[in-house]
Order: structure tokens, then C-alpha cells, then sequence
């Protein structure tokens, strides 16, 4: 079995669970798919979601839009520019 996009636990409600993911560009039902039944591209805003709930403050970005359509892209960007921490971007 898959993990769900993002858990309800602890202090997260499911109202803050959903308005995490939409943050994520992942609307109605999405939020509900398991990790398998993403694309590369969905799973990558997944991993970012989980890194800003984490509290990291280092990014390690290996070729990050290689996968991502324009419009993801554009939504990465505008968090990046909000990060307060470092970030490494690597690029071939």
C-alpha cells in the first residue's frame, strides 16, 4: 500500500492538510491519491511540500523543472524566491 499525499496527524486538520496541498497546486480529490498515482512532476510538489512542513532551511535542487510543466515551474519559482533559507541548484 502507498502512502497518502499528506497525512492528517497531530496538528494538522484536514482543512490545513487541503490548504497545504492546494499551495502544491492539488485540487479536489487529488489530495486523496496515493504517491503511486502521481507523475514525476506531482510527486517532486510533494517532496517540496514535505520539506517546507519540515522546517528545513537548505535546498539541494538537482535539475528541479526537468519534469515540471509551465505552470509548475512558475509556481516553484515563486516559492523559491519566498525560501529564507540556502539553495544549492544544480544544473548539466
Amino acid at each position: 500500500m502507498s502512502a497518502p499525499l499528506l497525512e492528517v496527524r497531530g496538528d494538522r486538520t484536514i482543512e490545513r492538510v487541503r490548504t497545504i496541498a492546494g499551495a502544491y497546486l492539488f485540487r479536489g480529490d487529488d489530495v486523496f491519491k496515493c504517491l503511486r498515482e502521481l507523475s514525476v512532476g506531482q510527486k517532486c510538489r510533494v517532496a517540496l511540500a514535505w520539506m517546507a512542513l519540515q522546517g528545513v532551511n537548505t535546498l539541494i535542487l538537482d535539475e528541479p523543472t526537468n519534469h515540471l510543466d509551465i505552470q509548475s515551474q512558475e509556481e516553484l519559482q515563486s516559492v523559491l524566491v519566498q525560501f529564507d533559507g540556502t539553495i544549492l541548484f544544480v544544473t548539466h
